[in-house]
């Protein structure tokens, strides 16, 4: 139970996050966005460290933990790009197959216990994605494969967590994905520096708080759960993300968008339901 309180409010956290840079990539490059968010996620870390000390970023396996780092940059990059130009609601919608994503690669990697049923699930989800995408008609744009880049970049982070969490404390997970993000994106963001209006530091900051609180509170429910118990919470997202859409831009899917939602959500919560009667 603690695990999927811990993930469905790291959920939450990166839906509010979401939606926040949405906004924000209107007016700033989404390289800017990483970089501040690198700096104001640091907050929240930076008072969970002062109880477990400076020590815990001592550690043989941080070759490993800023490899994680890079797929958090690869996450947020394809993510925040795809923001920029598609609907909020449908990017969500579609970055949901990582669930499905992390499933399958954990029974590949991590040997979790998968069921055929499982598989056929996965199947029906992917088929939800591939009704949005529609590849080949007239509808498909090349950034509609951004999501899926971000989600499978998001299963194969979930997975280094699964494994690094064993020997690491999860602030010491989020304060290296901190550390990289900062140091690839500083590299960079003075060719595509726009200083911030006013308006939009609170907005700013808000994403970086609740990135890093959202990694950091998925991260620790690994600790609790297996990961094809707690990935497809992933799905609540999906809720958040149209609410969000609508309330602020006015957004709701198509009918494709709501066929493909029900198929990815069904196969999530299916793939759930048999992991609970098997265990």
């Amino acid at each position: 139970m603690r695990g999927i309180l811990l993930f469905s409010l790291g959920v939450f956290c990166l839906s509010v996050m979401d939606a926040g840079a949405k906004w924000l990539t209107a007016s700033y490059a989404v390289i800017q966005l990483i970089f501040f968010d690198s700096i104001f996620g640091t907050i929240p870390i930076a008072f969970q460290m002062r109880k477990e000390g400076l020590g815990v970023l001592r550690t043989p396996r941080w070759p490993w933990l800023c490899a994680r780092g890079a797929l958090t940059i690869c996450t947020i990059f394809f993510f925040f790009s795809a923001l920029k130009y598609l609907p909020l609601a449908e990017v969500t919608i579609i970055f949901l197959i990582a669930p499905l994503l992390t499933v399958l690669l954990s029974a590949i990697f991590l040997k979790e216990r998968i069921s055929t049923a499982q598989l056929i699930a996965i199947a029906a989800g992917l088929l939800g994605a591939i009704l949005i995408i529609r590849p080949g008609t007239v509808s498909f744009e090349l950034v509609m494969l951004l999501p899926v880049a971000a989600a499978l970049s998001t299963a194969l982070g979930l997975i280094a967590s699964k494994v690094l969490v064993r020997t690491e404390s999860s602030s010491s997970v989020v304060a290296y994905e901190l550390l990289v993000m900062f140091c690839a994106s500083a590299l960079i963001v003075p060719y595509y520096w726009v200083t911030p209006t006013l308006p939009d530091w609170p907005v700013i900051a808000l994403v970086g708080i609740t990135g890093a609180l959202g990694v950091y509170y998925r991260t620790a429910a690994c600790n609790y759960s297996p990961l094809n118990a707690i990935a497809p919470l992933e799905y609540t997202g999906m809720v958040w993300a149209i609410l969000f859409g609508f309330a602020i831009w006015g957004e709701l899917p198509d009918l494709w968008g709501w066929m493909g939602a029900v198929l990815i959500a069904a196969g999530g919560i299916y793939v759930a339901r048999q992991h609970s009667e098997t265990t």
